[in-house]
């Protein structure tokens, strides 16, 4: 069988088949958190959707690859207050996902403080922003203040007052003006935080891009 050219990315198109007793639901990939893939259905389930999604049984996600349908197992939940399902992949192979959680383009301020081995500053702490953050790191913007070290206390603030994120990292990969950085430590809470976040930024990204492209063929039928 040739390689498949599909690939679990945020806003495409995949079919929950959740059983032989319900149709196949349409849904628009949101987010990945981990083994988690968020989906919004392009419509309300049905009653026999409903029941297979209540039930937990093993289902299917699957994706359009041209000439050919590649299938992952999963575990399904019921729909999220919000609508969603989180569908919690339980096939090893995932059909080409580059990674593990969803980056959401958010400019946050954040405090740098290099460690030595045992954890202790082993500098001054210098401010930065991010560029991109997910649940599982941050990309950060170079400052001429950085100082090479193994790892990093970072401390992530949060608009609106709220309690900021406090991680340890280590950096993943270095350009002249960017720093990316892998948690090494960071508390469950705080991490799922990260994740809500990218979700919300990319179901946003999302319903504007839908809406541009409803406006276009608008003004295109006009």
């Amino acid at each position: 069988m040739p390689p498949s050219n599909a690939q679990l990315v945020e806003g495409a198109l995949v079919s929950l088949d959740v059983g032989a007793d319900a149709e196949p639901l349409l849904c628009r990939i949101v987010a990945f958190g981990g083994d988690d893939v968020v989906l919004a259905p392009r419509r309300t389930p049905d009653e026999d959707q409903q029941i297979a999604l209540s039930q937990g049984v093993e289902s299917y996600l699957l994706l359009d690859a041209g000439n050919d349908v590649r299938a992952l197992r999963c575990k399904p939940s019921e729909p999220t207050e919000t609508g969603d399902v989180v569908a919690a992949i339980t096939d090893q192979f995932r059909l080409g996902q580059r990674r593990m959680f969803s980056r959401a383009d958010l400019v946050l301020p954040v405090s740098v403080t290099p460690l030595d081995s045992a954890g202790d500053p082993a500098g001054e702490a210098w401010k930065s922003f991010t560029r991109d953050v997910s649940a599982g790191g941050l990309r950060l913007a170079r400052q001429s203040s950085y100082v090479a070290a193994t790892r990093h206390s970072v401390l992530i603030q949060f608009p609106a007052g709220e309690r900021p994120v406090e991680t340890v990292v280590e950096i993943k990969r270095e350009t002249p003006g960017d720093l990316g950085m892998c948690f090494m430590k960071i508390e469950p809470d705080d991490r799922m935080r990260l994740e809500q976040a990218a979700i919300v930024w990319t179901r946003t990204r999302l319903r504007l891009g839908a809406d541009a492209a409803a406006s276009a063929a608008l003004t295109a039928a006009a």
